[in-house]
């Protein structure tokens, strides 16, 4: 029952949803942030500080910390990002605020890999045009230092290599790449938790599939009111906003791949 008030706390804040199948794996983050913390030695102990973990405030946030930060990578859907920068990017870049929203950006890579392809086809930027918002305290200052493992590399196409400099066993993202991106904390499925119609572009990918139905809906909603009028939301290439969401975003294909323009 303990673990149960946990998971509830985890989807108030959050918007993840662990099911009876998932509350292992959310017990054995639990137990990995306690120990770390010194607070505990084994499962054993654990029932005695599920009810700290509730009550203090940066526990809680610590645990968001522990299970928000999802795997991912640099130029991640290749394809679909191609797509995206040859039918919508030249618009955007046309815009002297043209910007675009990357929601869940963990760790940062994806912002990153937006930035050089932008300055690829527009090197003399230096304005803001990429923002990367998340919960997690701990991605957030991964992704403002910019610096990651060098196996990071291998993700990255060579011609956008000059982008990144290698510093012994890590790359680091240059400054001209590190200029143009902000980073901000942000939670998609509060209240007000974005900027009203600044963005041309909203990505939010590899994530709705954590959440219920009615964290998805609020999601969708503080996302399309993140967008100008007729901006475009792009999800994974197997993600969809469901039939219930059609109201907030029509969905059009091309190609292979399938965008979402705000209504």
């Amino acid at each position: 029952m303990a673990i149960k008030n946990v998971r509830d706390l985890v989807y108030t804040l959050t918007g993840n949803y662990y099911s009876e199948d998932r509350l292992h794996s959310l017990k054995q983050k639990i137990v990995s942030m306690l120990k770390d913390r010194g607070e505990i030695n084994s499962e054993d102990d654990l029932n005695g500080k599920i009810s700290m973990l509730l009550k203090k405030k940066e526990l809680a946030d610590e645990l968001i910390n522990y299970i928000t930060i999802n795997e991912t990578s640099f130029f991640r859907h290749k394809e679909q990002l191609k797509v995206f920068s040859d039918n919508f990017l030249d618009d955007i870049l046309k815009n002297p605020i043209g910007k675009i929203l990357s929601a869940g950006c963990s760790t940062g890579e994806e912002p990153y890999t937006l930035a050089m392809i932008m300055l690829k086809k527009n090197p003399t930027l230096t304005t803001r045009r990429v923002v990367g918002i998340d919960i997690s305290t701990k991605a957030l200052n991964t992704a403002k230092e910019g610096k990651y493992p060098y196996r990071s590399i291998n993700y990255i196409p060579e011609e956008y290599r000059d982008f990144v400099e290698v510093d012994g066993r890590y790359i680091k993202i240059k400054e001209n790449v590190k200029s143009i991106v902000d980073f901000h904390k942000g939670n998609v499925v509060a209240n007000a938790c974005l900027f009203k119609s600044m963005f041309s572009a909203v990505f939010f990918r590899n994530v709705l599939i954590y959440f219920t139905p009615e964290k998805k809906r609020k999601a969708l909603e503080n996302l399309n009111n993140a967008l100008k009028p007729d901006g475009v939301l792009v999800l994974a290439p197997t993600e969809s906003i469901g039939q219930e969401n059609l109201d907030l975003f029509e969905p059009f294909k091309i190609g292979r791949f399938t965008f979402f323009r705000k209504k």
